[in-house]
Parts: C-alpha cells; structure tokens; sequence
C-alpha cells in the first residue's frame, strides 16, 4: 500500500514553544514525503508538508526504532493490537505538551474503565539529543502517566521525520532550543490504520473519544 501524502486533509497550525523565564500488522517501506528545510543562517531548521497520510494507512509501514523511558528498545509496532493515540512533544516544552499531555489525560477521563485500560498512548520526541531515557522517565512520573500503557519514545531524526510527516505535524527547531509545532493528536486502530486526527490544544473531544469507542469495539 501507498502512502496518501499528496492527498491534504487539513491545514494544520503552529503551536509556538517557547522558553518562559526562570517544563497481524502489515511492515516494510513506504513512499514517504521528502523533508524541506526552513532556512535559517546558522541554525537547524526542520520542516514537514502538511499532508498527512490518508485515513486508513498504516503507520506501522514505516521502519523505526523507538527508545522508550525505561531505555528499552522498541518497534513502531509495539502497541499493534491496541487503539493508540499517537502524537510527537519534546520534554523541556514549557507551554503546548505539557497541555497536549493533559489533553490526553482527559480524553482517557472520558472514558469506560475497559476502554481506558485498552488504550494505549504513544509520544515521539521531537528532540532524542536531549531526551534521554531519564529525562523521559522524569516527565512520565512528573506527568503521573499510566506507564503500563503510555510509552515516551526517542528515535533517530530520519525517523522523526517519516513520522511527523506521517501524521501531517510540522516542526520547527529555534535559536533557543525550542521547537515550533503543530499539536495533533491521532488514533490509530488495531492495525497502525489512521482513524482519526484532533488538531488544536482547544478543539473539543467528543467526536475523538466517540472513536475511540467505536475501534474498541471493532475487534
């Protein structure tokens, strides 16, 4: 199967990070969108097409390794079987993840103990140099994150790549350290297959939560 990238499904936003003073699953290659830099003189810039796959595909498509906060390593795959929400953050975030996390949190809020406890969560780094296993430990246990089911991973930039353009979210490192970025949120079924996509830390939940629901009952 091929990826949809030149199909676009939603302009996406820029949610702007910046620092506060003194926070059975089908594998194998894919046509992937080609990364286009921002340019910057002096600095590393990343940036992604605001196209994402097309609902239906297969994340799990893509070859990558995850790290995960315990320091194990892991496939892309790991949660297949499960509906996973999936998005990308970075740890020292002050403002956007941290409130994504928590988003996350009340959509699980919203739902029946067996849904929850189905549920699995999936967050990529946007930043693996800084994220190491112990920060992304920390904030797990900082968060108070069910870490039976939430996984904060790190891979190497290609990937990182592959993945946000995947799933339509742009990045953009700055001069501080920080990185601009698009908050989506993803549902991926028991397959990898995109389900469903919430974009924007104030959008509503409901319709989100209501597909959760209908994957977990489709077995």
């Amino acid at each position: 199967m091929r990826w949809g990238l030149l199909v676009p499904l939603l302009l996406l936003g820029s949610t702007a990070c910046k620092k506060q003073p003194d926070s059975a699953v089908p594998t194998g290659g894919a046509d992937l969108a080609k990364s286009s830099a921002m340019a910057a003189p002096g600095i590393e810039h990343q940036a992604l097409p605001a196209a994402p796959a097309t609902l239906g595909e297969s994340l799990y498509q893509l070859e990558a390794e995850l790290s995960d906060q315990d320091g194990h390593k892991i496939p892309l795959a790991f949660y297949a079987g499960h509906p996973v929400i999936i998005s990308m953050f970075y740890a020292h975030c002050p403002n956007a993840c941290p409130l994504l996390i928590s988003k996350i949190q009340r959509i699980e809020d919203k739902l029946p103990p067996d849904v929850r406890a189905e549920l699995r969560v999936l967050l990529v780094s946007f930043d693996p140099q800084s994220d190491t296993a112990a920060v992304l430990k920390g904030l797990a246990t900082k968060q108070g994150v069910d870490e039976r089911r939430w996984r904060f991973v790190r891979t190497q930039d290609s990937s990182i790549r592959d993945i946000a353009a995947v799933l339509g979210i742009k990045y953009r490192k700055l001069d501080d350290g920080n990185f601009n970025h698009s908050s989506v949120l993803t549902l991926l079924d028991r397959a990898g297959r995109l389900s469903s996509r919430l974009e924007g830390l104030a959008d509503p939940v409901e319709d989100f939560v209501a597909k959760i629901l209908a994957v977990h009952k489709a077995r």
